[in-house]
């Protein structure tokens, strides 16, 4: 059986194994660089995420700042506050 041309070129070695250290040992390997590009990826979804709670958040804050009715509502219904005049049941269903 005869050993193919390509396989004796010693230029056909040089670059295969300078394309598996580039690919696979390098600092900066492919393997690196996908790791890489899906953190990104990650990072810019959850970048995106937290603008728009930023912004939901600065609306809710926005509203409870101007509307006192609603305000009254929310320290009402998150943090059981109460008038002095007033009594507080808490109902808890089984």
């Amino acid at each position: 059986m005869q050993i193919p041309k390509i396989l004796k070129n010693k230029y056909f070695w040089i670059i295969a194994v300078f394309l598996v250290i580039i690919l696979f040992f390098d600092a900066n390997s492919m393997l690196h660089q996908i790791k890489l590009s899906r953190n990104l990826s990650e990072a810019r979804s959850m970048n995106a995420f937290y603008k728009e709670e930023i912004k939901r958040q600065e609306e809710f804050l926005k509203k409870l700042n101007s509307d006192d009715d609603f305000a009254e509502k929310y320290a009402r219904e998150k943090y059981l506050m109460k008038r002095d005049d007033e009594d507080v049941f808490i109902v808890v269903e089984e």
